[in-house]
């Protein structure tokens, strides 16, 4: 199939080489956005009503842009090409061998899903046209047998049908007769070469796998008269199932864009709940919390392992990846934030069962269980958590702190000159508390450190390794501390439980959850002018009661998500 190299300057390589790159650096950028924000993309507040502006009457259009598939999605689209269409809002997926040409995430984002950090350059095109060949070998066959083409040989007219039906699941959307005809050209060539009718449907797959079509989903949208243009049903579709599902359409969102019906809000909403009805089965709402929490990092920070053999970071992230999928399941149609951030319970195994202070019976796999600690409170008190906000030995106030600042109070933590900063002392004889004191009191220190300080003491009743202790260096545990910049929690608290009891009640808190879960679902960091449609995603989530399905309805079905303004550059 070496010829279809040269015959991919007809279904566009140049443009995925020299094009695509430009156009998604530009569609979708954050520059201007990154202007307005902070570290994570969400613009500074202080103790506000709102953390969104909406006061125009009419929708502002989002950006057209291309989205290029991460390796998830790609890995799927290639498991449902071999398999057809899925019928079960792609839950009947089974495990995928397939080598994704798109593998390292950007990891100087807060969310793997930022579009704008990703294309396809010049050292991806040939991953791409390797992938493209071997996923061709492998499913020509099952192809080939399960067309009309089977009975009768290769033929044009079912060349055609075969090449429509896998174009149209690899493409999101029906083939224009142009491009049928050329990857129809490209089978039926070798054809006649006598290469054989599966080497000939496998030139046109590996083309179709290497096309623009399909490795970007488009956001462009058609125009509508009013000098704006909308999202077609199609591409509608794709964005919801790839967002939702990490894969094509499913039966039911193909059929509902093909009629044209999913153009309707009320039915975007009605499919968003639909692929969203299993939480605790969502792998992208799974990874949406992860991201969120940073929990994983807690294989990221080294420990002295000889000095603490009991410590088994693997175990820790595993008993909080399944506390997560349990807080999905409890939290269907209720409230999913307050859950994670409150829940008296967690998953323990015997590799962790010394981290949380657990003394009952254990197993070798995680296991739900009780805490009777009123310390374990939620998500933040799991010590893969707290290992992954703290030092080599030592907890770390500042950045617990700066955790809740950025990630649940929406805030921002000024950029300063490290290098001005003085060291801790970090004596035996001192408590973190004091050891930050003169941070606090040095004049080009202290702004930073009074927004996060006071929200990182809380966690004061943990050592560095997550377990709870009383005492800190010979005196008791200080973790009270102070809560500013909400409009309805602000105030001393004393205690990890009561820090967390508020914040679970802030609606500055919800607001900015929302922020984030926009951030993740959307692709890119918020503007101004999706204030509106933010508005309206948090009147969902508190309608709802929390119900984080319902605020992703209300993002996809707002005219920002659905109006653009004209792709001049594409």
């Amino acid at each position: 199939m070496n010829g279809v190299r040269s015959a991919l300057g007809l279904v566009g390589a140049a443009f995925v080489l020299a094009g695509c790159s430009g156009v998604i650096g530009d569609l979708g950028s954050d520059a201007d956005g990154a202007a307005r924000s902070g570290s994570d993309g969400v613009p500074a507040v202080s103790t506000v009503e709102s953390l969104f502006t909406c006061e125009t009457a009419s929708p502002q259009p989002s950006e057209a842009r291309l989205v290029r598939l991460n390796g998830a999605q790609y890995a799927r689209a290639v498991d449902v090409l071999g398999r057809g269409r899925s019928t079960d809002r792609n839950r009947d997926r089974s495990e995928t061998t397939v080598a994704s040409p798109f593998q390292s995430p950007n990891t100087a984002d807060r969310f793997t899903t930022k579009a704008s950090s990703y294309f396809v350059g010049e050292a991806e095109v040939e991953p791409v046209l390797q992938s493209a060949s071997s996923v061709a070998e492998s499913v020509a066959q099952g192809l080939l047998q399960g067309s009309s083409c089977a009975a009768t040989g290769l033929d044009a007219s079912c060349a055609r049908e075969l090449i429509s039906e896998t174009g149209a699941l690899l493409f999101s959307r029906e083939l224009d007769s142009a491009q049928l005809d050329t990857f129809v050209a490209l089978a039926m060539d070798d054809r006649i070469l006598d290469l054989g009718d599966e080497a000939a449907v496998a030139t046109a797959i590996e083309a179709l796998l290497s096309s623009p079509s399909f490795l970007f989903r488009s956001e462009l949208g058609e125009p509508v008269g009013d000098g704006t243009y909308r999202l077609t049903p199609y591409e509608i579709a794709s964005a919801l199932s790839y967002t939702l599902t990490d894969g094509p359409p499913d039966q039911q969102l193909w059929d509902a864009a093909r009629d044209g019906s999913l153009a309707d809000p009320d039915v975007i909403r009605s499919e968003v709940t639909r692929l969203l009805m299993d939480l605790d089965q969502s792998t992208v709402i799974e990874r949406f919390v992860r991201e969120f929490f940073r929990y994983d990092d807690v294989s990221a920070v080294a420990k002295e392992i000889m000095d603490f053999p009991f410590h088994n970071p693997d175990a820790l992230a595993e008993d909080t990846a399944e506390f997560v999928r349990e807080a999905l399941r409890r939290s269907e149609g209720g409230d999913l934030l307050d859950t994670l951030l409150l829940a008296d319970w967690g998953f323990v195994q015997s590799a962790s069962a010394q981290s949380n202070d657990y003394a009952g019976p254990t197993s070798p796999s995680p296991e739900l269980v009780w805490f009777s600690s009123e310390k374990r409170v939620g998500i933040m008190t799991q010590p893969s958590w707290l290992v992954a906000f703290s030092q080599l030995d030592h907890n770390d106030v500042i950045r617990r702190g700066k955790f809740i600042r950025e990630s649940l109070l929406c805030g921002v933590i000024p950029s300063i000159d490290i290098s001005a900063v003085p060291p801790l002392d970090l004596s035996e004889d001192k408590t973190m508390r004091e050891s930050l004191s003169e941070h606090v009191s040095n004049e080009s220190c202290q702004g930073c450190h009074k927004l996060m300080d006071p929200l990182g003491y809380g966690f004061a009743g943990f050592d560095h390794l997550g377990r709870e202790r009383e005492m800190e260096a010979g005196r008791p545990v200080d973790a009270t501390g102070e809560i500013t910049g909400t409009a309805d929690q602000d105030g001393t608290y004393d205690g990890v439980a009561e820090l967390m009891e508020r914040l679970s009640a802030s609606d500055t808190v919800r607001q900015c959850f929302v922020a984030h879960v926009y951030e993740y679902f959307r692709g890119q960091s918020r503007l101004e002018a999706d204030g509106c449609a933010l508005n309206e995603a948090h009147d969902a989530l508190s309608n709802a009661e929390g119900d984080i399905a319902q605020a992703i309805a209300a993002f996809f079905s707002s005219d920002e998500f659905l109006v653009r303004v004209p792709a001049e550059t594409i």
